[in-house]
């Protein structure tokens, strides 16, 4: 409930209050792929660039993960962290 609740503050571009969201589906299921990215997203968005740095290398070391799937999504919010 809480990682669908962190993509709808997301989505309505409430980034902080996402964060806060994500972190709380983290700490129900830690190392969740899908909570993972959402938080990549969020901390983009909230311009905190070292918790979506965090969370970015985070999923790189999860073992087993197919990265093709994530990494579209994982690069944009690396261009939205430079601009």
């Amino acid at each position: 409930a809480a990682e669908l609740y962190g993509e709808m503050l997301a989505a309505a571009g409430r980034y902080e209050d996402a964060v806060s969201a994500y972190k709380r589906a983290l700490n129900w299921v830690p190392n969740r792929t899908p909570s993972i990215v959402g938080m990549i997203a969020a901390a983009s968005g909230s311009e905190d660039h070292a918790l979506a740095d965090q969370m970015r290398s985070k999923i790189m070391q999860t073992p087993g993960i197919n990265l093709d799937q994530f990494a579209p999504f994982i690069e944009s919010s690396l261009a939205q962290n430079i601009n």
